[in-house]
């Protein structure tokens, strides 16, 4: 058993006409599935960025890895065979890829790259952070290249796995406007 964390936006209906999007949170290494909420305040995030009208509400999905059997894949099925559906048939959200976003950071972020290179299809947004990923083959290229919605693959200033240059590094992609990937 591995708990994870449901964020609802406020005013959250479970009977509203349009389910809402999800966002999945992968934490870091040495964390645990509150740490999106207790250090990183993704609740608080969310709600500024709704009232600001820069998204629209979504169901924010805080998960914990730790002691999973399987490594990186072993992540990718509990979430497609158990995460996924709990929260599917729990609350009233999309159930299309196209509506679901997976970001992770650190070890999370290296979690997220092996989900956004081999599990492609469960996501339609992408973004690993503070992580680097192995180079990707021809087939994972073409897999990305489907991504209906966004990849963001980013850094800190001070993120000594990424950042040689101390200039912080971010690379966006979205392919209703071309990748560069």
């Amino acid at each position: 058993m591995h708990d994870i964390v449901v964020y609802l936006p406020h005013g959250y209906d479970a009977d509203r006409a349009t389910p809402y999007p999800t966002l999945y949170l992968s934490h870091g290494g040495g964390d645990h599935s509150t740490a999106w909420t207790m250090q990183g305040v993704a609740h608080y995030i969310l709600e500024n960025a709704i009232a600001a009208g820069a998204v629209q509400p979504m169901v924010i999905i805080s998960t914990d890895f730790n002691g999973l059997p399987g490594g990186n894949n072993g992540y990718a099925n509990e979430l497609r065979d158990n995460v996924i559906p709990y929260v599917e048939a729990n609350y009233n959200v999309a159930t299309r890829a196209e509506d679901r976003a997976l970001a992770g950071f650190s070890a999370g972020g290296c979690r997220a790259f092996t989900i956004f290179y081999d599990h492609t299809v469960l996501f339609g947004y992408h973004a690993p952070w503070s992580i680097t990923g192995p180079v990707a083959n021809a087939d994972q290229i073409e897999r990305m290249k489907a991504v209906p919605g966004g990849i963001h693959i980013g850094t800190g200033l001070q993120d000594h796995l990424f950042n040689n240059r101390g200039q912080g590094g971010t690379v966006v992609a979205n392919t209703r406007y071309g990748s560069r990937l």
